[in-house]
């Protein structure tokens, strides 16, 4: 390959104004980070990718045969990405409390990409650099360790907002990946690209032309129809529809000790994030041999005004379910979990002492406690795919468990 080596430099500085001979406050300590590096990354790039690679066993006529495998790329370069970080590090009453922010925008370049081609290449898909993206957040943090007598209270809190934009790819159009997913110029890494669900149609009257005569009606989902020509197809009708990219996410932790007792919390949220429901026999309404969930059987359309989201059930309309890929199937993920909770007592060293033990704790524990989320079906926290390109994808892959532990720690 033309491009096997990279250079990758970086470079940090602090400043502790708390330390400068101006600063009056000895409980109060602030920090100014600033930083700006390169990394390279060559993920995706497999031993001898940039070459077309052969197998033997394609036999032609009776004689030994070999064939091409891949395509290969002698143009592959290392994907690049700039990051400019400006931090703020704070501490006040003596580090009681904790604040740290980041600011940071970062800037990705020759972006790896295994894109699709046309089969009759030979190949169906391609190893090259494709685009360049930027990414900019923000990140907040909270800490506390607060003592008042033998009450002490130590807690954490953790927010952040991340936006990603892609600024050019090698051409100006619309990189589908995957059924669910596409690339293009100015959209997020992990756009949805699919059909619109408006509604449903409420009247016969309201259905046009070409769709009455492939059988839709009253009941029926309705699309928006993008290219005005009457008709829903994939090609012409898909548009981007959220993200499966949360406007922010964070998390919460507190500990309260009172002499032995000890309670803590542990929450994680996310809001904003989209999840598309692969597994969606139970909402297909006759569509094949699936059972029907009760609930959206209960909610189904059955006449004029009775539903706008839930078409009504008719054997065998793919309409309304299989035929396209549309938002009737995605959700807003948006979540806030309660991931932990526990109980402990720890017993006075003098009072373990005299049992024989240095250390005698009981605790109770749940995990998973609790979920708060707009989806309704299993769990919004789960991923089909970790690709950054195909993610938000729900295939009935198992929740986490909700546990309940009880537990007994003994040192001698």
């Amino acid at each position: 390959t033309k491009n096997r080596y990279g250079f990758f430099p970086s470079a940090s500085a602090g400043w502790v104004i708390s330390k400068e001979p101006f600063w009056k406050d000895p409980k109060t300590t602030i920090k100014l980070r600033m930083s700006v590096g390169m990394t390279g990354n060559q993920g995706g790039i497999g031993p001898y990718a940039w070459m077309p690679l052969a197998n033997g066993g394609y036999n032609y006529l009776n004689e030994s045969g070999i064939a091409f495998m891949t395509k290969g790329n002698e143009n592959l370069k290392w994907e690049k990405t700039t990051q400019y970080d400006l931090g703020l590090d704070m501490a006040f009453f003596s580090g009681e409390l904790t604040l740290s922010a980041d600011f940071f925008q970062k800037y990705t370049k020759d972006m790896l990409y295994n894109k699709p081609i046309p089969a009759t290449s030979g190949f169906t898909n391609e190893i090259c650099n494709i685009g360049q993206m930027r990414n900019s957040g923000l990140e907040l943090t909270l800490g506390s360790d607060v003592s008042i007598g033998d009450f002490r209270w130590q807690g954490g809190f953790n927010i952040s907002f991340i936006k990603n934009r892609l600024t050019s790819l090698i051409n100006d159009g619309v990189l589908t990946s995957g059924s669910y997913h596409a690339l293009k110029v100015g959209e997020e890494v992990g756009s949805f690209y699919m059909i619109k669900m408006l509604g449903i149609y409420q009247k016969d009257e309201d259905v046009p032309k070409k769709q009455y005569e492939q059988g839709v009606r009253a009941g029926d989902v309705m699309y928006e129809d993008v290219n005005g020509d009457g008709d829903i197809d994939t090609a012409g009708d898909s548009q981007f529809c959220g993200s499966a990219n949360p406007l922010f996410t964070g998390g919460l932790s507190s500990t309260f000790s009172w002499k032995g007792f000890d309670v803590s919390l542990l929450f994680a949220f996310s809001y904003g994030n989209n999840l598309y429901q692969i597994w969606n026999g139970g909402l297909r309404l006759g569509n094949g041999l699936w059972p029907s969930q009760e609930s959206e059987a209960l909610a189904r359309w059955t006449g004029p005004g009775t539903s706008d989201s839930v078409p009504r059930a008719i054997y065998g309309m793919t309409w309304n379910s299989t035929r396209f890929i549309s938002t009737r199937y995605l959700h807003d993920a948006s979540y806030l979990r309660c991931k932990s909770l526990s109980l402990s007592y720890t017993l006075p060293a003098k009072a373990a002492k005299k049992v024989g033990m240095d250390l005698l704790k009981i605790y109770i524990q749940a995990d998973n406690l609790f979920l708060i989320s707009p989806y309704r079906f299993i769990d919004p926290e789960v991923n089909s795919s970790l690709d950054a390109t195909k993610m938000g994808l729900d295939n009935m892959w198992l929740p986490q468990p909700r546990t309940f532990s009880f537990g007994v720690k003994i040192q001698l």
